[in-house]
């Protein structure tokens, strides 16, 4: 006695592969698409909180000046700041402050132009 799978079984079954593993592929590519929102997001708002950073520093200041070296080392306790460094026009740091590494001694990208911010 010999059994045999109808023709109808297994063509439902070969649609339901089909769909099944074309759901999983949409899926998939949805969730890349969030993470790569969630990224972009996350980037944005360090980039808007170092903004706000750089602009309660005196960056007009001569480097020996005390109120600079104030606001320089309260702005280098937030927690997210590893280090705040200040940079001459050659690229030479001129002060550091930070809870838990000292900046380069030079830049370690190139000079941005004038008037412009650049986060690494």
């Amino acid at each position: 006695m010999s059994t045999s799978v109808p023709r109808t079984f297994r063509r439902e079954s070969r649609l339901f592969l089909w769909v099944a593993l074309l759901l999983v592929l949409f899926l998939n590519l949805l969730t890349l698409l969030f993470f790569r929102r969630a990224v972009d997001w996350a980037s944005e708002s360090v980039e808007r909180r170092a903004a706000e950073l750089l602009h309660r520093l005196p960056l007009s200041a001569e480097p020996s000046d005390e109120e600079a070296s104030v606001a320089f080392g309260r702005a280098a306790l937030d927690r997210d700041v590893v280090y705040v460094a200040e940079y001459d026009q050659a690229g030479r740091r001129l002060r550091t402050f930070g809870p838990q590494l000292d900046a380069p001694e030079t830049l370690p990208i190139p000079r941005p132009s004038s008037g412009r911010i650049v986060f690494t």
